[in-house]
């Protein structure tokens, strides 16, 4: 997910309804021959299909109320803030260059946890990416995003720079069902920056689709309506960040070095919704459970222990806003 991740999004921003273009078209207007027209025509449906409806841009706020590590003494809560932007600019009939940026404040309130107190791990960066259609049935998908993961409790230092990417084919074998196959470098796994993609997109009928992309992502929907849907999944996200010990701690003990890096993933199983209430807006929310997790949480002091295990059971709540354009 957020977390500097990123996603690879669509280019069609639009649903079979008022907001889509054969409709525009059915109804009368002149045919777009820009280039982003233009490669509509020849991709469009293709683009629409390939992964369900997803904004360019979203605002995310997401909340553990009440958190542990499994065998370890503490509490904590957890807020996650984030924005993400994925914007595609045509170049060419059968090819885009995707840019954007991401931004957020994992803040931690922690409760007896001497190895961890109240802690705001950040991250912020730029995305880069492209699009190109190897033939008419064939995505060929890049994005890579670097960015600062850190506490930012001192000046930054290329500890606190990640480099996160990502390449994805997808592959149309039938009208609504999509291959999908590539790799990711991130460190949502602690141990295994580096693994494969494998994932399926399959519309099976007009109210209901299938999407997977492992390692990280299941997802199920159910549709009433071509713009607002139902939701139920399974999903992976976490990220490593670069901390400092406490300015007093540095101080005191200016050697050895008071730094550490903090690792921190979430499983969760959730049910959402999903609803595009205009043509340019959407929400959706999800409320779940966090099953399990990674955790290596460090204040970067030598003096304190670090926490370390799995994320026990605890509930979750999410609201994201959608933009497109």
């Amino acid at each position: 997910m957020l977390d500097g991740g990123g996603s690879i999004e669509h280019i069609d921003t639009t649903t079979p309804t008022e907001f889509s273009p054969r409709v525009r078209a059915a109804q009368g207007q002149d045919p777009d021959y820009s280039m982003r027209g233009l490669f509509q025509q020849h991709h469009g449906d293709f683009m629409l299909k390939r992964e369900r409806y997803d904004p360019m841009i979203e605002f995310r706020g997401q909340v553990l109320p009440h958190a542990e590590v499994l065998h370890e003494a503490g509490k904590m809560r957890l807020l996650n803030w984030s924005g993400d932007a994925e914007v595609p600019f045509m170049v060419a009939t059968d090819g885009y260059l995707t840019f954007g940026a991401f931004g957020g404040d994992r803040r931690y309130y922690t409760k007896d946890m001497p190895g961890f107190p109240d802690e705001d791990l950040y991250s912020a960066g730029i995305k880069a990416g492209f699009g190109v259609f190897l033939d008419e049935n064939t995505l060929l998908e890049g994005l890579v995003t670097p960015g600062y993961f850190s506490d930012l409790d001192s000046t930054t230092t290329r500890d606190d720079v990640k480099i996160y990417g990502k390449v994805l084919f997808t592959y149309r074998a039938d009208e609504g069902l999509f291959f999908k196959f590539g790799a990711r470098y991130n460190d949502v796994y602690a141990d295994a920056n580096t693994l494969p993609y494998l994932g399926v997109s399959w519309q099976v009928s007009e109210s209901f689709r299938v999407d997977v992309l492992l390692p990280e992502k299941v997802e199920i929907s159910l549709w009433p309506s071509a713009d607002f849907g139902f939701l139920l999944g399974t999903e992976i996200q976490g990220s490593q960040y670069h901390v400092r010990a406490s300015k007093s701690v540095r101080e005191a003990t200016p050697s050895p070095k008071q730094e550490a890096n903090v690792h921190v993933q979430e499983v969760i199983v959730y049910t959402g919704a999903l609803w595009r209430f205009t043509e340019y807006t959407s929400l959706i929310t999800r409320v779940g459970a966090t099953v399990a997790g990674d955790y290596k949480l460090d204040d970067g002091d030598t003096g304190t222990a670090p926490i370390k295990g799995s994320l026990e059971t605890g509930i979750f709540l999410e609201a994201t806003f959608g933009i497109d354009f």
